[in-house]
């Protein structure tokens, strides 16, 4: 039984998603993340652009974006953040703790939300 469970294991045509740590393997390799050296923010109810450029911010940023899942119907709260990530759209729903892509919306946890929101906060009071 243990050889039989471990050829399971190892089939190469296995889903990616019933494992983790296998799906972030391949998610890494798909997207090399240091080629973002910087993400653009921008603050639309301020009116201004914000440029994240700590490797491990903009690691958490792209990821964060990537991995959610967009399958929520639009919320009617505002957007007051729009990030840019290769040429795809992003807005930020604060109110519904929500990002949007597109058509559909994710929702993120209240810790991702703060850590993202920590991590603009950060860079629009320095600049």
């Amino acid at each position: 039984p243990q050889h039989l469970y471990r050829r399971h294991l190892f089939q190469p045509d296995e889903p990616y998603k019933n494992s983790r740590g296998v799906k972030m393997g391949s998610w890494f390799m798909k997207y090399e993340l240091s080629e973002y050296e910087n993400i653009k923010v921008e603050l639309l109810m301020d009116g201004k652009t914000i440029e994240i450029d700590k490797k491990r911010d903009v690691e958490f940023i792209v990821s964060l974006l990537r991995d959610s899942k967009y399958i929520n119907e639009l919320c009617d709260g505002i957007n007051t953040h729009k990030i840019i990530i290769d040429d795809e759209v992003y807005y930020l729903k604060e109110s519904c703790k929500e990002i949007q892509k597109g058509k559909k919306q994710a929702k993120i946890s209240d810790e991702d939300l703060n850590s993202l929101l920590k991590i603009i906060n950060d860079y629009d009071n320095v600049k």
